[in-house]
């Protein structure tokens, strides 16, 4: 679907963008729309095969919950890229209203 191709071309072209800013490597927009439909080909797929495998499905919601008057939340996330490989990380404290306090990011 269309939706899934606009998906995967915005994803490509944040994904090149970042490989100019932080790598250097040139912008290739031929590169990027022929990765953006493979993906969106690949991604259509595996939709098509996991709603054939079940039909029943299972929302879950999920909300960030305030820490107690008077305290402070870490929230912290990473990610890595190959083994071994680029990682990165980063975090957000918050404090009891939901307010930024402080935010930190970093690679390893």
């Amino acid at each position: 679907p269309w939706s899934t191709l606009f998906l995967s071309t915005i994803w490509e072209i944040w994904k090149g963008r970042n490989k100019l800013v932080f790598e250097d490597v040139p912008f290739n927009k031929d590169r990027i729309v022929l990765i953006a439909k493979r993906s969106a080909v690949e991604i259509s797929h595996a939709f098509m095969l996991s709603s054939s495998l079940s039909s029943s499905r299972t929302v879950k919601l999920v909300s960030w919950i305030f820490p107690p008057a008077g305290y402070l939340k870490l929230n912290t996330d990473g990610s890595v890229e190959g083994n071994p490989g680029k990682a990165s990380f980063g975090g957000v404290v918050r404090d009891d209203q939901g307010r930024w306090v402080k935010g930190f990011c970093g690679f390893i």
